[in-house]
């Protein structure tokens, strides 16, 4: 795709230049820090994912959380957790703002109860491909979002900067166009840009958690849901809904979220060390993703799923009005916009 290779290399230059969230190291928060046998202060997180343990993205966060493990000497110890094991990422993000030494995977969107302006970045059909989300996430745009989560007491180490896939429907049914959508009980996290999108779309929006996503479609609770092709194969959703439509709606950012508090009681090197390395990430994030792309999709197709064009150009019109329903839709977003050049 344009201009990845390119943003690519913009991301290890930022990986240089930035140090991490602001503010000075104090002393270790409650629970966090242990000594290690040579006497260094060890600083565990706690990283939960609502993503099955086969998913590629757990795959990728999980080689970041051994190489800072090797690379910091065992300082900085990352434990990966699973399948909602630590709850939903809402309770995840309740606690991390409270200074808990936790760390939770997700899309901008759903800091909307601490950083709303973070939702432009996931507004749909904003960006044509992938390289531009580094665009926006390393702008002084970009700094006004995360400046804004930090004042919550939340630290988006890797600036929102990272590609989790192009998201497309797979349902019961064709949904080619908005008027395929109407009436269809379609599945979304309970974030009001999502539903307002969906709404957009014309379908009916459903509050499920992920992890019962399944069983919603399995039992015809849901019509539908929506995710990139490897998210899609490894939650197994085309055993129960078969058509998949390539709308294209979000091509997603994500980001990792922790404690403001939590990464200020990290000695100045560890900030240091574990903000690279979740700029690292970004890039080697958004190459697999990109890279696996045609392998899920085929994979995909050879489960059983039958694959159908949308009319972009109609949802995309659909959709238009998506961000004046909210405040950054006439700040923030339009700044974006002609960062991107539209």
């Amino acid at each position: 795709m344009k201009n990845v290779l390119a943003m690519l290399l913009a991301g290890a230059m930022v990986c240089t230049l930035t140090a991490g969230c602001s503010g000075k190291p104090s002393g270790a928060a409650s629970g966090g820090g242990s000594t290690t046998a040579g006497g260094d202060e060890t600083y565990t997180i706690k990283v939960g994912l609502i993503l099955t343990t086969d998913d590629p993205q757990s795959v990728m966060i999980q080689k970041m959380a051994d190489n800072l493990k090797e690379t910091s000497d065992g300082r900085i110890n990352m434990q990966v957790y699973y399948n909602s094991e630590l709850g939903s990422n809402a309770d995840l993000l309740e606690t991390i703002s409270r200074g808990a030494n936790t760390m939770v995977w997700l899309d901008p969107a759903a800091l909307s109860d601490y950083a709303p302006s973070y939702a432009a970045m996931y507004a749909p059909y904003t960006y044509d491909d992938p390289s531009q989300i580094q665009t926006i996430a390393y702008s002084e745009v970009g700094d006004a979002f995360y400046d804004e989560a930090a004042a919550a007491g939340l630290c988006a180490v890797n600036r929102m900067g990272a590609y989790f896939g192009t998201r497309h429907c797979l349902a019961n049914k064709v949904l080619a166009t908005p008027a395929d959508f109407k009436g269809v009980n379609f599945r979304v996290p309970s974030t009001e840009l999502w539903v307002k999108t969906f709404e957009a779309l014309g379908a009916n929006p459903t509050n499920i958690a992920f992890s019962e996503a399944y069983s919603a479609l399995s039992q015809g609770v849901a019509d539908g849901i929506e995710s990139p092709f490897a998210t899609l194969y490894a939650n197994k959703f085309h055993e129960a809904v078969k058509e998949l439509t390539l709308t294209q709606h979000f091509i997603a950012p994500n980001g990792l979220i922790m404690s403001q508090e939590y990464f200020e009681s990290m000695p100045e090197d560890l900030q240091t060390m574990l903000t690279d390395a979740c700029m690292r990430f970004n890039d080697e994030e958004t190459k697999a993703q990109i890279d696996s792309d045609d392998t899920y999709k085929q994979k995909l197709i050879d489960e059983g799923v039958n694959i159908h064009e949308a009319d972009v150009k109609a949802l995309t019109e659909a959709c238009k009005d998506v961000p004046n329903k909210f405040t950054w839709g006439s700040t923030y977003y339009p700044q974006m916009l002609e960062l991107l050049g539209k």
